[in-house]
Protein backbone atom coordinates (compact mmCIF):
# COMPACT_ATOMS: atom_id res chain seq x y z
CA UNK A 1 0.00 0.00 0.00
CA UNK A 2 3.18 2.47 0.37
CA UNK A 3 3.41 2.91 -3.62
CA UNK A 4 -0.02 3.07 -3.90
CA UNK A 5 -0.22 6.10 -1.27
CA UNK A 6 2.80 7.64 -2.40
CA UNK A 7 1.29 7.65 -5.97
CA UNK A 8 -2.22 9.07 -4.87
CA UNK A 9 -0.54 11.93 -3.13
CA UNK A 10 2.44 13.20 -4.53
CA UNK A 11 0.74 15.74 -5.77
CA UNK A 12 -0.79 16.88 -2.99
CA UNK A 13 2.67 16.27 -1.26
CA UNK A 14 4.64 18.48 -3.48
CA UNK A 15 1.89 21.32 -3.38
CA UNK A 16 2.02 21.32 0.57
CA UNK A 17 6.22 21.44 0.59
CA UNK A 18 6.01 24.64 -1.48
CA UNK A 19 3.69 25.86 0.77
CA UNK A 20 5.50 25.20 3.78
CA UNK A 21 8.23 27.54 5.17
CA UNK A 22 10.51 24.53 5.46
CA UNK A 23 11.84 25.52 2.60
CA UNK A 24 13.42 28.41 4.19
CA UNK A 25 15.83 26.51 6.45
CA UNK A 26 17.00 24.37 3.26
CA UNK A 27 17.76 27.66 1.33
CA UNK A 28 18.86 28.86 4.37
CA UNK A 29 17.00 32.34 4.65
CA UNK A 30 14.78 31.99 7.35
CA UNK A 31 14.04 34.39 9.85
CA UNK A 32 12.82 33.70 13.24
CA UNK A 33 9.65 34.93 13.14
CA UNK A 34 9.27 32.74 10.00
CA UNK A 35 10.85 30.00 12.20
CA UNK A 36 7.79 30.34 14.80
CA UNK A 37 5.21 30.60 12.41
CA UNK A 38 6.41 27.48 10.83
CA UNK A 39 6.53 25.51 14.00
CA UNK A 40 2.92 26.74 14.93
CA UNK A 41 1.76 25.64 12.03
CA UNK A 42 3.11 22.30 12.46
CA UNK A 43 2.21 21.96 15.96
CA UNK A 44 -1.65 22.31 14.94
CA UNK A 45 -2.00 20.56 12.30
CA UNK A 46 0.29 17.21 13.84
CA UNK A 47 -1.61 18.13 17.31
CA UNK A 48 -5.51 17.62 15.35
CA UNK A 49 -4.41 14.92 13.40
CA UNK A 50 -2.37 13.11 15.69
CA UNK A 51 -5.50 12.92 18.63
CA UNK A 52 -7.24 11.91 16.24
CA UNK A 53 -4.53 8.82 15.29
CA UNK A 54 -4.71 8.17 18.83
CA UNK A 55 -8.30 6.86 18.57
CA UNK A 56 -7.16 3.93 16.30
CA UNK A 57 -3.49 3.13 17.15
CA UNK A 58 -1.10 3.89 20.16
CA UNK A 59 1.54 6.65 18.65
CA UNK A 60 5.04 6.21 20.08
CA UNK A 61 5.71 9.36 22.99
CA UNK A 62 6.83 11.83 22.39
CA UNK A 63 4.22 12.58 20.17
CA UNK A 64 4.95 14.81 17.10
CA UNK A 65 3.13 17.66 18.76
CA UNK A 66 4.80 17.48 21.87
CA UNK A 67 7.72 18.62 20.36
CA UNK A 68 6.58 21.05 18.49
CA UNK A 69 5.03 22.50 21.71
CA UNK A 70 8.30 22.35 23.76
CA UNK A 71 10.10 24.22 20.68
CA UNK A 72 6.32 26.54 20.98
CA UNK A 73 7.46 27.60 24.67
CA UNK A 74 11.17 27.45 24.19
CA UNK A 75 10.34 30.43 22.01
CA UNK A 76 8.12 32.11 24.29
CA UNK A 77 5.06 32.10 21.76
CA UNK A 78 2.01 32.85 23.50
CA UNK A 79 -0.32 29.99 24.81
CA UNK A 80 -3.28 31.98 23.94
CA UNK A 81 -2.43 32.37 20.69
CA UNK A 82 -1.03 29.05 19.77
CA UNK A 83 -4.96 27.70 22.00
CA UNK A 84 -7.37 29.90 19.64
CA UNK A 85 -5.55 28.63 16.81
CA UNK A 86 -5.49 25.01 18.10
CA UNK A 87 -9.27 25.51 18.49
CA UNK A 88 -10.24 26.92 15.40
CA UNK A 89 -8.97 23.69 13.49
CA UNK A 90 -9.43 21.02 16.19
CA UNK A 91 -13.00 19.46 14.65
CA UNK A 92 -12.17 20.14 11.06
CA UNK A 93 -10.63 16.79 10.42
CA UNK A 94 -12.05 13.75 11.55
CA UNK A 95 -11.05 10.04 11.41
CA UNK A 96 -13.65 7.20 11.63
CA UNK A 97 -11.74 3.71 11.35
CA UNK A 98 -8.56 1.87 11.15
CA UNK A 99 -8.16 2.20 7.40
CA UNK A 100 -8.36 5.82 7.87
CA UNK A 101 -6.36 6.59 10.69
CA UNK A 102 -3.39 4.50 8.33
CA UNK A 103 -3.72 7.10 5.82
CA UNK A 104 -3.22 10.14 8.02
CA UNK A 105 -0.25 8.15 9.95
CA UNK A 106 1.03 7.57 6.71
CA UNK A 107 1.48 11.80 6.03
CA UNK A 108 2.03 12.37 9.90
CA UNK A 109 4.78 9.75 10.23
CA UNK A 110 6.10 10.10 6.57
CA UNK A 111 7.67 13.46 7.26
CA UNK A 112 9.92 11.70 8.94
CA UNK A 113 12.48 12.04 6.13
CA UNK A 114 11.64 15.88 5.25
CA UNK A 115 12.33 16.51 9.17
CA UNK A 116 15.43 15.17 9.23
CA UNK A 117 17.14 17.32 6.04
CA UNK A 118 15.76 20.41 8.08
CA UNK A 119 17.45 19.40 10.85
CA UNK A 120 20.61 19.15 9.25
CA UNK A 121 20.35 22.82 7.78
CA UNK A 122 19.03 24.79 10.62
CA UNK A 123 22.49 25.15 12.08
CA UNK A 124 23.24 26.74 8.60
CA UNK A 125 20.78 29.20 9.28
CA UNK A 126 22.70 32.89 10.54
CA UNK A 127 19.38 33.93 11.69
CA UNK A 128 18.46 31.17 13.93
CA UNK A 129 22.19 31.09 15.81
CA UNK A 130 20.19 32.40 19.17
CA UNK A 131 17.19 30.39 19.29
CA UNK A 132 17.12 27.35 21.75
CA UNK A 133 18.00 23.55 21.02
CA UNK A 134 15.10 22.33 18.56
CA UNK A 135 12.95 19.01 19.49
CA UNK A 136 10.88 19.07 16.91
CA UNK A 137 13.75 19.41 14.44
CA UNK A 138 16.39 17.81 16.12
CA UNK A 139 17.45 15.30 13.54
CA UNK A 140 16.28 12.49 16.38
CA UNK A 141 16.87 9.31 14.60
CA UNK A 142 13.74 8.05 16.80
CA UNK A 143 11.40 9.52 14.03
CA UNK A 144 12.77 7.19 11.09
CA UNK A 145 12.49 4.46 13.11
CA UNK A 146 8.73 5.20 13.96
CA UNK A 147 8.38 5.23 9.70
CA UNK A 148 10.43 2.40 9.32
CA UNK A 149 7.99 0.60 11.78
CA UNK A 150 4.96 1.82 10.65
CA UNK A 151 5.76 1.04 7.14
CA UNK A 152 5.96 -2.12 7.94
CA UNK A 153 2.08 -1.86 8.90
CA UNK A 154 1.61 -1.17 5.12
CA UNK A 155 3.15 -3.43 3.51
CA UNK A 156 0.35 -5.87 4.70
CA UNK A 157 -2.13 -7.15 2.69
CA UNK A 158 -6.03 -4.65 2.67
CA UNK A 159 -8.87 -5.06 0.15
CA UNK A 160 -9.26 -2.65 -2.00
CA UNK A 161 -12.10 -1.09 -0.11
CA UNK A 162 -9.39 -0.85 2.77
CA UNK A 163 -6.86 0.54 0.75
CA UNK A 164 -8.78 3.44 -0.66
CA UNK A 165 -9.90 4.25 2.20
CA UNK A 166 -6.08 4.74 3.46
CA UNK A 167 -5.61 6.95 0.70
CA UNK A 168 -8.60 9.40 0.68
CA UNK A 169 -7.68 10.05 4.30
CA UNK A 170 -3.92 10.09 3.25
CA UNK A 171 -5.39 12.89 0.97
CA UNK A 172 -7.69 14.80 2.99
CA UNK A 173 -4.70 14.93 5.83
CA UNK A 174 -2.06 16.74 3.02
CA UNK A 175 -5.56 18.83 2.29
CA UNK A 176 -5.59 19.64 6.22
CA UNK A 177 -2.05 20.34 6.63
CA UNK A 178 -2.29 22.95 3.50
CA UNK A 179 -5.72 24.39 4.95
CA UNK A 180 -3.65 24.81 8.47
CA UNK A 181 -0.25 26.71 6.66
CA UNK A 182 -2.35 28.78 5.03
CA UNK A 183 -4.32 30.11 7.53
CA UNK A 184 -2.39 30.19 10.77
CA UNK A 185 -0.59 32.96 11.63
CA UNK A 186 0.93 34.48 14.57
Amino acid sequence: MIKKLKEATSELHEKLEEKNLAYLIIEHEIKVDEYQLLLLQNYIAYAVCEHKIEEFFSLEKPLKNELLLKDLSALKINTKLIDKQLVKFKDSFSIDNQYEALGAKYVVDGSALGGMQIAKNIPLCDNLKDIPQPNFFSGDRAQMKQWNSFSKILKKDYSLEQENLAIKKAKETFIFFDTVFSQVFL
